[in-house]
């Protein structure tokens, strides 16, 4: 008899074993679940609060890029052409933040964006700079497929240089004068496009303004479907002997 109830404890001691363990188990368990939650959510939040690399404009994404270890900022828009069936990726880079250029004024017409060909002019007397702000814009204009040339409004020394002015464009060639005046602002007189600055620093912005606008002209009609504008219209247009564009 004692030995049965010698038995009868040891069971029930073997039972109470065994339910401490599953209760211990069941509560380890628990425990790795709610640690793998809590990890997760870390996660979760780590990947949605992690900064980005860029930021968005107008749909676009901009991301700002540093010239080595100075503090001069450029901004780089990454976008896919499609030039004659074939697509191209293509950074367009320019110089100021897009925010900070909002302001500036602008009412070109878009129409004038649909050219095979875009002439840039500017008084002989501007500096580099000025070249450096039109380069800007004709940048675009060269990977979409639009060809681009330089000249110069008035005289020149310099024989192999053109010279042309708003006077000159036409249904088939744009162009695109950069000047120097009391207002920065960019507008556009029928075939040509004026992008004016009260100093050397307004007309890059100025010229970046008109790149973003141009961007957003693409953008909204899906550049990857856009298609090389150049074609054979220009064909019949030349250029006469004293290298001003034919305003026929």
């Amino acid at each position: 008899m004692a030995v049965e109830n010698q038995e009868s404890g040891e069971k029930t001691e073997e039972i109470k074993d065994n339910k401490t363990s599953k209760k211990i188990e069941k509560q380890s368990i628990t425990l790795i679940v709610i640690l793998m939650l809590v990890l997760a959510s870390f996660i979760v939040a780590y990947l949605i609060l992690k900064p980005k690399p860029y930021f968005e404009y107008s749909g676009m994404k901009v991301y700002p890029l540093r010239y080595g270890d100075s503090n001069i900022m450029f901004f780089s828009f990454p976008l896919i052409f499609n030039i004659q069936g074939n697509n191209y990726k293509e950074d367009i880079i320019i110089k100021s933040n897009p925010f900070d250029v909002e302001n500036i004024s602008y009412s070109v017409d878009e129409s004038l964006f649909k050219t095979s060909k875009m002439g840039f002019t500017m008084d002989s007397q501007l500096n580099a700079r000025a070249f450096l702000a039109a380069k800007e814009i004709s940048g675009l204009a060269d990977k979409i497929g639009i060809q681009t040339f330089f000249g110069v409004v008035g005289e020149t020394e310099n024989p192999e240089v053109m010279i042309f002015d708003c006077e000159n464009a036409t249904n088939l060639i744009k162009v695109v004068r950069m000047e120097l005046s009391n207002e920065t602002r960019i507008f556009s007189k029928d075939n040509c496009i004026i992008v004016s600055g009260d100093n050397y620093d307004d007309l890059m912005k100025a010229s970046d303004k008109l790149v973003i606008e141009w961007l957003k002209v693409l953008w909204g009609k899906g550049i990857k479907e856009i298609e090389n504008q150049t074609n054979s219209i220009l064909n019949d247009t030349i250029l006469n002997q004293n290298n001003s564009i034919n305003s026929s």
